[in-house]
């Protein structure tokens, strides 16, 4: 068996181990290659560029305590945070049973940003005993199918 060993030196070093047997004329040929911390010498360029997918995404969470002030009502404190891959508007509205307001009504952030966004129930809302339920979204402007919601419950007692 005759072994031959070739070097070629490029961008990658690339050993080819190769042997020809005489009695039955057959050929092998392996390639096998070694990195040599160089860049490839080949790379696959698809026919069109790959364009990043553009994704939007919201996310609302309460923070912190409720606050309550005889004369103001109710506040709440929500974080609304943009978990795209793209700057995006996300607007806030809020239903339920009592009158409550959001501000800001709508939050612009950068890919991964966050802004606080207070949630307010005058005290003169509650007139009498019971549960006041606030549902607030979060939508997102480039695609208003991403949203978020909370859900407050406020319970009043009147003595």
């Amino acid at each position: 068996m005759n072994r031959r060993t070739y070097w070629i030196l490029g961008i990658l070093t690339i050993l080819i181990t190769g042997f020809i047997s005489c009695d039955n004329m057959s050929k092998n040929v392996v390639g096998t290659v070694l990195d040599t911390g160089a860049q490839k010498a080949a790379v696959d360029i698809p026919s069109e560029p790959e364009i990043p997918s553009i994704i939007y995404g919201v996310a609302l969470v309460g923070v912190g305590d409720l606050t309550t002030e005889t004369s103001s009502g109710v506040r709440y404190t929500l974080r609304v945070t943009n978990i795209g891959n793209i700057k995006d508007t996300i607007s806030m509205t809020v239903a339920g049973n009592v009158y409550a307001t959001i501000i800001p009504s709508s939050v612009t952030l950068n890919q991964g940003g966050s802004r606080t966004v207070t949630l307010r129930i005058a005290g003169d809302a509650f007139d009498e005993s019971g549960d006041y339920v606030v549902r607030v979204n979060a939508i997102s402007q480039g695609d208003n199918t991403k949203t978020a919601e909370i859900v407050t419950i406020t319970t009043v007692l009147l003595e």
